[in-house]
């Protein structure tokens, strides 16, 4: 009789048809891989031309006014403000921005969407009480991955694909409407940085950007993004700082025009106003955590006052022209919020594993607070355009969890608020498809010619919030 042998528990028949499928598969591999590639191959052409043009047009409009790219340098206000000036001039995308508001640990999927059962307690009031809930769109979304790897995935899904690395799309839309701003874009953090390996430095996982490690705490980032190109010394921090962008203002007040030159005023007033609240940290009246982790309760109202900042920061950086990007990571994607290190008994410990839902709901709306505020600046903040910011400005909340106590991927919460035709506008609610379907639909609605941003991944239309 004829043996039929198994092989690694296998037939000899069963094994022939496992080595067909994965030769198969293998193919199809490599035809994916190519598509790819062509793929990319063609947007960063195409991206290179448009940016090229965009360029050429900058040059031309400074050229026109009697200034040098050595004399914008002086002041990044008045680079600003000539960065404007183009976007104004150019195609109607370009005069759009961006800001993706990210927080960590979820929600409890019945507390998170405005109609939630015993609603005072739901994420989403932090919302109302900034009087800015009839501009959002709530959506639960789908992270797909469980657990505390999937802080990447809030900005897009870039993990290695075809083993190629894909930017997220904070930096694929920062390469096609930042080519002529100071600043392609901003990543910021509110103490984004408390979760360090054993050599001291931020973990690689915890960062949700391609872009690298965030300018942590808004005192740090008026620094960066407001100063003035030379190097002084003695500087004696932001009193310096804006006496210098006052300075370079002054000298170029003759190339500016009337408008431009009182709204950059306006923009030192505001500034000279920001940084007096920076250093008080009179941000916000201090949330009221309620029962969510008494230990750790300074800590944890000290990463939203620093978002507040930050969200101040972004706000003036828009209206003054500084860029059109931006990324804001409130906190790490493990909550590092009390005593890092210490057994691990911070809000990710203590909120999260502790089993008391009220802790953890607390927590939720004290991170949502964060974007909430946002959300108002943004509506209260004219742009150059004479308009609120919000008026071109798509606002996203992303996170990296469904519910954090049971660290599973479904209903995320997520958000998007914007006053643009190419999205909904108003208030509503409801399922918004994966991260990749999410995200992929936000340069669709900025109106992006679509080979400039290929492979994000999603179907945009699940992300059920275009116009």
């Amino acid at each position: 009789m004829k043996m039929n042998k198994k092989i690694f528990g296998l037939t000899p028949s069963e094994a022939v048809r496992h080595d067909s499928r994965l030769k198969h598969s293998m193919a199809e591999g490599i035809r994916d891989k190519k598509a790819f590639l062509a793929n990319e191959e063609k947007s960063s052409i195409e991206r290179k031309k448009f940016v090229d043009k965009d360029r050429r047009r900058f040059l031309d409009l400074i050229g026109k006014a009697g200034v040098s790219l050595q004399t914008l340098k002086a002041s990044s206000l008045v680079a600003g403000a000539f960065a404007s000036r183009n976007a104004l001039a150019a195609e109607d995308f370009m005069n759009k921005n961006v800001v993706f508001v990210y927080v960590s640990q979820g929600a409890p999927g019945d507390q998170w969407l405005p109609d939630a059962p015993n609603a005072t307690r739901a994420a989403s009031d932090t919302y109302r009480d900034h009087g800015v809930s009839d501009l959002m769109a709530f959506r639960h979304v789908n992270v797909e991955v469980n657990g505390h790897a999937s802080g990447r995935q809030a900005l897009g899904d870039p993990q290695l694909q075809f083993h190629l690395h894909k930017p997220t799309v904070d930096m694929r839309i920062a390469e096609v409407i930042g080519g002529t701003t100071p600043y392609g874009m901003m990543y910021l953090g509110a103490n984004a940085l408390m979760g360090m390996n054993q050599f001291g430095e931020p973990k690689e996982l915890l960062m949700i950007s391609d872009a690298g490690i965030p300018v942590d705490g808004p005192q740090a980032a008026l620094n960066q993004f407001f100063n003035s190109a030379p190097a002084i010394k003695n500087d004696n921090g932001p009193k310096q700082l804006i006496a210098l962008q006052e300075r370079a203002v002054n000298a170029l007040k003759s190339k500016l025009g009337a408008e431009e030159y009182s709204r950059i005023q306006s923009h030192l007033d505001a500034l000279t106003s920001l940084e007096s609240r920076i250093v008080s940290k009179d941000e916000e009246e201090p949330f009221n955590l309620g029962a969510c982790n008494q230990q750790g309760i300074n800590l944890f109202q000290e990463t939203l006052n620093q978002g507040y900042g930050q969200a101040d920061v972004i706000a003036s950086a828009f209206a003054c022209g500084l860029t059109k990007v931006a990324v804001l990571q409130v906190g790490d994607n493990k909550a590092h919020y009390t005593m890092p290190g210490f057994f691990d008994r911070e809000v990710h410990g203590d909120g999260s594993h502790s089993g008391n839902y009220h802790d953890f709901i607390s927590c939720c709306r004290g991170h949502q607070t964060v974007p909430a505020y946002m959300l108002k600046k943004l509506k209260d903040t004219i742009g150059a355009d004479g308009k609120p910011l919000i008026d071109n400005t798509v606002f996203v909340v992303t996170n990296c969890m469904g519910d954090g106590r049971e660290h599973t991927p479904f209903a995320s919460p997520w958000g998007m608020a914007t006053r643009m035709p190419g999205f909904q506008n108003g208030f509503s609610r409801g399922d918004g498809g994966n991260c990749r379907d999410f995200i992929s639909a936000i340069p669709v609605g900025m109106g992006l010619p679509e080979g400039m941003y290929t492979n994000l991944g999603g179907d945009p239309s699940r992300a059920n919030i275009l116009a």
